[in-house]
């Protein structure tokens, strides 16, 4: 048996299946990447030493389907600047968007 096969095969085990992994559902392709790169480690390690060999894949696909460091650094940059405005060190809360259409269209190409 595989990681991650169910110990019944049903028709709604084939059907529920794709409901819990990155590999069907269109979020991030890197997820999908990670999560397989997380499978075939604890196939080669097995399921009771997952936790100790597999660690660095298994932060790496926590990491990439939660975004817990990306919100918190949103978080911390946030209260940063509002704490900069607050003091008076910034003129405005916010910044000025980009003009439109102001990116150069060589940089595109």
């Amino acid at each position: 048996m595989a990681a991650g096969e169910p110990l019944i095969k049903t028709p709604l085990s084939d059907f529920s299946g794709p409901i819990f992994n990155m590999q069907a559902q269109h979020i991030d392709p890197l997820c999908r990447a990670v999560e397989m790169q997380l499978m075939k480690c604890i196939e080669a390690y097995g399921v009771p030493r997952f936790r100790r060999d597999c660690k660095d894949e298994y932060d790496d696909f926590s990491e990439c389907s939660t975004k817990k460091k990306q919100k918190e650094r949103y978080v911390v940059i946030q209260n940063e600047r509002r704490r900069l405005f607050l003091s008076g060190q910034l003129k405005d809360r916010y910044m000025q968007n980009p003009e439109l259409h102001s990116y150069p269209r060589e940089r595109l190409a």
